[in-house]
């Protein structure tokens, strides 16, 4: 786990600060805490304090296993983020690529698992956190529609039986889109337990398409879900968001991020955000969302890390 700690200047003002716990992508094998690094070090001048977990990858673990991990790595977080200066009354847990799916995942889990009085003595260690615990949810990229997706996975070099290993050959009962619309079949509105949610994707994303984002909202409105919007981002790749776009400095997510995690509102912001479209769209919404971000924001947000020739040529090589 890495923990990207708050500047002196927040630390001394003696006030809690909001909580982001990132989950990594990595299609589920390759994923490392590492790739939260540009989130962190954008983060800490804002003072958010940033949390980013590992989760055992396969073939050391299966989805069971890494969900367990991501439900447990929600739960240190609430525990102790008070240590190093958060507030766990304002955790806000974000996930990109397999780590948005695995967040997705373990929040519906959560929607149907009861609330204990008290921690079992038995089982210290079983989580006991409930959606409501948290204050949003952002998934970035994220591969909701397994099911949908098995093929396209399959012609992009992720094997359709390393996948159905993955998810212990129950592909279906791992896929976010597909346990929401199971529940709306059924009259089950267990959504309605999720924190609000916000799903954000590149339409220019070869590794998972933006499709994912607006079936799950989708589904998650058909089950119950209240508060729910998906923000495009037009022509961005599976990993602009993420690696690209903060070293670029032209950074849409982190503003879109730090704007929801800093405003009184997340409920709001989700649906502010989510019926502006896209960033760059003419709309009021998107009118609104620029002065908040100019009021709110600093210019350092906007601060490029390398010469912009290096930054096109990586987007140009990269497959994602």
């Amino acid at each position: 786990m890495d923990i990207y700690k708050l500047k002196q200047e927040f630390i001394d003002s003696g006030e809690a600060r909001p909580v982001v716990l990132f989950m990594t992508g990595g299609v589920w094998i390759i994923g490392y805490k590492m790739w939260g690094l540009l989130m962190g070090a954008l983060l800490q001048r804002l003072g958010i304090l940033l949390i980013v977990p590992d989760y055992r990858n396969f073939p050391q673990a299966t989805a069971s296993e890494m969900l367990d991990d991501t439900a447990l790595a929600v739960q240190w977080c609430l525990d102790n983020c008070a240590d190093y200066g958060g507030d766990p009354e304002k955790v806000y847990l974000v996930g990109q690529s397999a780590g948005a799916h695995l967040l997705a995942q373990v929040l519906l889990q959560r929607c149907i698992t009861l609330e204990p009085s008290r921690q079992d003595p038995a089982v210290p260690d079983k989580p006991t956190w409930q959606p409501q615990d948290v204050r949003a949810f952002m998934g970035i990229s994220g591969p909701f529609d397994l099911v949908g997706m098995t093929s396209h996975f399959h012609s992009r070099g992720l094997d359709r039986r390393v996948l159905s290993s993955i998810f212990e050959h129950r592909v279906a009962e791992f896929s976010p889109v597909e346990v929401a619309r199971a529940w709306a079949q059924q009259g089950q509105f267990h959504a309605s337990r999720l924190p609000p949610t916000l799903l954000v994707h590149g339409t220019g994303d070869k590794s998972v398409p933006s499709s994912n984002a607006v079936d799950l909202e989708a589904a998650l409105r058909a089950a119950g879900g209240e508060t729910v919007g998906v923000r495009l981002y037009e022509g961005k790749s599976h990993t602009d968001p993420i690696i690209e776009d903060p070293i670029g400095g032209n950074d849409p997510l982190i503003q879109d991020l730090a704007l929801l995690v800093l405003s009184d509102s997340p409920a709001e912001t989700v649906k502010l955000l989510g019926a502006s479209g896209s960033p760059g769209a003419f709309s009021p919404e998107e009118a609104k969302l620029c002065l908040l971000k100019r009021n709110v924001l600093p210019s350092t947000l906007r601060a490029r890390m390398l010469p912009a020739a290096l930054i096109r040529l990586a987007r140009k090589v990269n497959p994602f």
